[in-house]
């Protein structure tokens, strides 16, 4: 940060809004770039790499040495482990687990191991959230400017309007509005759900355009078909 304040550039979004080291959201707050979801920084001239990543490029050009083993963060602490252990072993005392931090992670399945994209096993609290007090913290701390608090809504009564889905879709998963949930729900479980409704929608839609263009080419077929028989019918011929 010393020399992006040297360059004029602020650097208080680390406190106001917090996001996980979520990428798209970094490059945006210290250089103004957006990013869309669907094209990656590299295409923008950005690379955002952490050290675990930076430690096993160095292994692996100057020493040539695989990468077997990864740096995690168990508990708070960090610790070298190697790749193919479960987590279980990690931390034999907690019954439920997640692969990430509490912001972002994911619930973690029975035997899951540890792979060399793991850099954080947390504790589950998801089910001791409490109910919604709609207090629009999620709303605030979301450095895309998302309804999170409407999808939550839409999404725990079962009820998805369609203008929500581009809020869905434009989600980073960066995690701000799980650290700023007072009552620690686990929104992004609920984002990537509704994620998972949106692209359903749409294939269905997509379904149901493929059936109705088949049937229009069926349709015209056998119009063809008919009218080609008519037209050998009325045609004169030559015994």
């Amino acid at each position: 940060c010393q020399r992006h304040r040297q360059a004029g550039v602020k650097c208080e979004f680390l406190t106001n809004q917090p996001a996980n080291g979520e990428e798209r959201v970094l490059i945006e707050s210290l250089f103004g770039t957006s990013i869309p979801r669907h094209e990656y920084p590299t295409q923008h001239g950005f690379l955002v790499l952490n050290v675990a990543t930076l430690f096993a490029i160095c292994e692996a050009v100057r020493d040539g040495v695989s990468p077997n083993d990864r740096l995690v963060t168990v508990a708070s602490e960090p610790r070298w482990v190697n790749v193919g252990k479960t987590l279980e072993s990690l931390e034999p005392n907690k019954a439920h687990r997640r692969v990430g931090s509490q912001a972002i992670g994911l619930p973690a399945a029975a035997g899951s191991m540890v792979s060399l994209t793991t850099n954080a096993i947390s504790e589950d609290t998801s089910g001791s959230a409490r109910a919604c007090i709609r207090c629009s913290r999620c709303d605030n701390h979301c450095p895309r400017e998302l309804a999170v608090e409407a999808m939550l809504q839409s999404l725990t009564t079962g009820e998805c309007p369609a203008e929500l889905d581009s809020h869905f879709d434009a989600c980073f998963e960066c995690g701000a509005c799980v650290v700023a949930c007072p009552s620690e729900i686990p929104l992004l479980d609920w984002i990537r759900k509704g994620k998972q409704q949106v692209v359903a929608k749409q294939r269905k839609l997509e379904a149901s355009q493929r059936f109705e263009r088949r049937n229009e080419r069926i349709a015209k077929r056998s119009q063809d078909v008919a009218a080609a028989r008519t037209s050998r019918l009325n045609s004169s011929r030559v015994w």
